[in-house]
Formats: structure tokens, C-alpha cells, sequence
């Protein structure tokens, strides 16, 4: 087992009067490892443990992609046998923490005739969300990878919408966020309701939307790693129209688990900015309702409307 990248950079720290230990992991992506049960088949994997300035950091060089002090998604949380100069020991790898993988959506848009959406997208993904896009197309071409990204927005805007690419991503990085812009066009999303257009808020909220809705689960809840994404969209409003009201800002606080939406008006435009957090791998049955109550905070949130009316309708106010 004690072969590959891992080894080699072991013996490398080490000559360079670093303090690092060889790991034996079994990856959660092919095994859940039981300590009890001791397979050693299971241990499929190696990680290098280093004291880097009194902190402990965890290496695996043969995975491309992954930033430096971070694992692939699937070494990290997992029990690991820790092969020092005198013994064995077990030891638990943590998990990266929310912030360390990041999806941040910027949008400025317009609000057009037929309560159509038309702008751009910027989308920067750094840590594991970034390694896990790069490692997932890194022996694809450049129209599967087009086509990869733009399929990716679709399925986070809740209606049929129109992306086109418009930058060439750096997919060779393991430090810069894999950052990505497109040209958006959502039609119809502003719906009209007599003099008014109703206008919802949650703009990128479909991955969210369909998450834990059964009202019971017998098995367990797995994540990948923790997480935090991030949403600013600007609306610029058309002329004549402006915001008639707007509903209040949102916030559920679960520790391990979070959500945050507000939106108000700036200078004509609307401005909503909208944030979900996990910090969770591995939950009993027993927790589902309150990851599910979670959602359905999440899901609520996302539907409130923002009232966009003409401009004689706010001078009456």
C-alpha cells in the first residue's frame, strides 16, 4: 500500500526536516471503513500528514487539481491508520471547512418586455467545488466542457433558460477558483398580475428546490464535503417601472446549516443576495426533520416576490 505520489513526497518532507507521517485510508467514495471490522482491503489509499508551523495539514500530490492543504472530497472525514517510526495509531482526517469551497454567482441583468431577464453570469468556484469540475472534465475537450458548464447554470435557474459561455476557464489550476461567464437569458421570469409584475426572488435556487421533500427517510443523509454558496443579483429595472414593495430578509441559523436572503432597491435596480451553507457529511434517519424543516425554510424563501410597478403607481403611494 505504501507506494505512489504520497510515499515519494513523504520521503522528500522528510529529508527536508519536516515532521510528516504516511497515512492508510480507505476513500469514502468506494468504502464506508469501520475501525471495528479493521478490513485492510479497504485501505485503498495514501495521505501524508505534515507539521507545517505547529499546524497539521493533510497532502495527497497524486490528485490533481486540489488546492494545496486540502484532500480530494473522498479522503477527507474518514478514519485514517497513521504508520509513525514507532507504531499504528488511528486518527480522524477533518473536513474541510464551508468557506474553503465556495460557489459565488454574480449576476447583472435587466428586467425587458415580457418580464424576460437578459445579462451576465460570473461563476467562481474555488476549493472542492473548483477540483472536483476540473477533475470530473480534465480529459474532455473544449465543447464538452462548454457544453458541461452551460448544462450546470440550466439546472440552477427554475425555468427554461437561454446560456451561452462566454470565456475560456482556466481548467489547469489547483490555486485560482475555476471562474466562468456566461450570457443569460431567462424568459419570463418577472410574471405579470394586472398593472403589476411579480418577480421571485430565488434566481438560482433550483438545486435547493427539490431537495428532502418525502416526508420520511429510512437511510442515512450523506454529503459530499461541506459547502457555502453565494448569490448577488442585480435587476436593472426598465424605465417607467420601479420596485413597489418587497418582502423581508430572511435568515435560518442551525449551526451546521444556514440560509440568508435579502433584497432591496439601489439606485432603480433590485438587489438580492442570498447565501446557503452545510457544514454536515454523514446524518441518521433520526435528524431528517430538521434537515428537511431546513429546506423547507430554504424553499419558502426563495419563492417570495419582489412587486415591480409603474412609476405612477410609487408616486401614488
Amino acid at each position: 500500500l505504501v507506494v505512489g505520489v504520497p510515499a515519494i513526497a513523504l520521503v522528500l518532507t522528510r529529508a527536508a526536516g519536516f515532521q510528516s507521517d504516511l497515512l492508510l485510508v480507505a476513500t469514502r467514495d468506494r468504502y464506508f471503513f469501520n475501525v471495528k471490522l479493521m478490513n485492510p482491503r479497504e485501505l485503498n489509499s495514501n495521505v501524508v500528514m505534515i507539521t507545517l508551523n505547529g499546524q497539521t495539514r493533510y497532502f495527497d500530490p497524486g490528485v490533481p487539481f486540489t488546492p494545496f492543504g486540502m484532500l480530494p472530497w473522498y479522503e477527507s472525514g474518514v478514519e485514517a491508520l497513521r504508520l509513525s517510526d514507532k507504531e499504528g495509531s488511528w486518527l480522524t482526517i477533518p473536513l474541510s471547512a464551508p468557506a474553503e469551497s465556495r460557489i459565488e454567482r454574480k449576476a447583472q441583468l435587466k428586467l425587458a418586455d415580457g418580464g424576460t431577464l437578459k445579462g451576465e453570469v460570473t461563476v467562481r468556484y474555488t476549493g472542492l467545488e473548483a477540483a472536483s469540475r476540473r477533475l470530473e472534465e480534465q480529459n474532455e475537450d473544449d465543447t464538452d466542457r462548454r457544453q458541461f458548464l452551460e448544462d450546470e447554470l440550466k439546472r440552477v435557474v427554475p425555468t427554461g433558460v437561454n446560456v451561452s459561455l462566454s470565456n475560456q476557464p482556466d481548467w489547469n489550476s489547483s490555486e485560482e477558483p475555476l471562474l466562468v461567464t456566461y450570457k443569460l437569458e431567462v424568459p419570463g421570469w418577472a410574471a405579470a398580475a394586472g398593472h403589476r409584475q411579480l418577480l421571485k426572488l430565488g434566481l438560482f435556487a433550483n438545486s435547493d428546490d427539490h431537495s428532502f421533500q418525502h416526508a420520511t427517510r429510512q437511510h442515512a443523509l450523506y454529503f459530499d464535503f461541506p459547502f457555502q454558496h453565494s448569490d448577488d443579483v442585480t435587476i436593472e429595472m426598465p424605465a417607467g417601472l420601479h420596485i413597489g414593495s418587497l418582502p423581508k430578509a430572511q435568515s435560518v441559523d442551525k449551526t451546521v446549516c444556514s440560509y440568508s436572503l435579502t433584497a432591496e432597491e439601489t439606485k432603480g435596480a433590485l438587489h438580492i443576495k442570498r447565501d446557503v451553507m452545510l457544514n454536515m457529511l454523514l446524518l441518521a434517519p433520526k435528524y431528517y426533520d430538521q434537515v428537511r424543516d431546513f429546506f423547507q425554510a430554504v424553499r419558502s424563501g426563495d419563492e417570495q416576490q419582489a412587486v415591480v410597478v409603474p412609476q405612477a403607481a410609487v408616486a401614488q403611494r
